[in-house]
């Protein structure tokens, strides 16, 4: 069979035997499609998703978007979007996305779900200046974390990567310290006062995974590598990380 999201709705009980409980499946993807992601979001009417020539090794480009609704009516495709990350503050529902050509892969934009608003984020330069590695939402859905590649302009080398704040709805951005490595991750705490830096560092031979703690209100980062000692001979890099309160 190929792969498909389904709703189920709660189980129910045939005959008394608790061993019945097939409850109701309700497919939500056509027979044809192949969804490989599912993006979490606050719009309870609707589930998307992504769809596209992936592998368990990952996705040459990101997948298209894709919104099914829950009663198994054909889904609509949003055109272009790539990448969204969803979020809700107390003005609305949002979603961060890049676009599919090839001149906005790197090129951040922000729209309402209700239509009201597609806005695309100035970062500085054009995108052939810089490369955008993350977007992520704090936990208020207020602002979006982005770590961005930059590109020096006159040598043409990748430098450090920066970290940025945007805030909404002011569309205003922060500049906070800069951070290096490769394979670069944010992750928020769950107070929205800090961010949690993470990326592999290669010295000679040796790949270690760096941990930097930073707080949002001073811009203080706290180098936690020397708790958090995880090193390796081979390339070594985390894939998830979460904060547990």
């Amino acid at each position: 069979d190929s792969p498909a999201l389904w709703r189920v709705d709660p189980p129910l009980t045939v005959g008394g035997d608790p061993a019945a409980n097939v409850g109701t499946w309700t497919r939500l993807t056509p027979a044809q499609s192949s969804p490989v992601e599912l993006y979490p979001s606050p719009d309870a009417a609707h589930l998307d998703w992504g769809q596209g020539p992936c592998s368990p090794q990952g996705c040459a480009t990101p997948p298209a978007v894709w919104v099914s609704t829950l009663d198994g009516a054909a889904p609509q495709e949003l055109t272009g979007v790539r990448s969204p990350a969803f979020a809700q503050d107390p003005a609305g529902a949002y979603y961060a996305y890049t676009r599919s050509d090839a001149q906005s892969t790197s090129s951040l934009f922000v729209a309402r779900l209700d239509s009201k608003t597609d806005r695309k984020v100035d970062l500085g330069g054009t995108a052939a200046d810089y490369r955008l590695l993350n977007y992520v939402w704090s936990p208020d859905g207020k602002q979006l974390a982005l770590q961005i590649l930059q590109r020096d302009s006159y040598t043409g080398a990748w430098e450090k990567i920066r970290n940025v704040l945007l805030g909404l709805p002011s569309y205003g951005t922060r500049e906070l310290a800069g951070t290096g490595g490769l394979e670069p991750h944010v992750t928020w705490s769950p107070d929205g006062q800090r961010l949690l830096l993470t990326s592999t560092l290669q010295i000679n031979n040796q790949y270690s995974l760096a941990f930097r703690l930073l707080d949002l209100t001073t811009n203080k980062v706290t180098q936690l590598d020397d708790k958090i000692a995880l090193s390796n001979n081979d390339f070594t890099s985390l894939t998830n990380i979460f904060w547990i309160k």
